[in-house]
């Protein structure tokens, strides 16, 4: 018999009873930071990083609690107005090699998406296999 993972549905009622005091910390981090930064005219933008689960297995629960979590913190952001980029388009799961940390073309492709979301030209990025795009 195989269990199938929770759906998000199934996971959100759980997600905000177990994560609530956590939800209570992002809340007032995010607060803190947004009204320090704007006091010096600077704009905050949260950038939103999947794990390795949300490519290597997306159907596992692991991977539905990473979702969940990350639309937690854009909901949480944008309540505040605060900008928000969803790297999870631009990852592919050859960038989390073995542990879960980026690689050389992980970093490569965060970097030019975060460049290109505040608008700046990507990087040109250098690796051990030389160089490469951050596409």
């Amino acid at each position: 018999m195989t269990l199938a993972p929770p759906s998000s549905a199934e996971l959100a009622p759980w997600f905000e009873r177990r994560f609530q005091t956590e939800r209570g910390l992002l809340e007032a981090i995010l607060a803190r930071t947004e009204l320090s930064l704007r006091s010096r005219s600077i704009r905050l933008t949260v950038a939103i990083l999947p794990g390795r689960e949300v490519y290597a297995n997306p159907d596992s629960g692991l991977a539905s609690f990473q979702r969940q979590a990350a639309r937690r913190v854009a909901a949480s952001a944008g309540r505040r107005n605060i900008a928000t980029v969803d790297l999870t388009p631009t990852m592919r799961a050859e960038d989390f090699p073995v542990d879960g940390h980026l690689n050389e073309p992980g970093h490569c492709r965060v970097a030019g998406a975060l460049s290109r979301a505040l608008g700046y030209p990507p990087p040109e990025c250098t690796t051990n296999a030389g160089p490469a795009v951050a596409d």
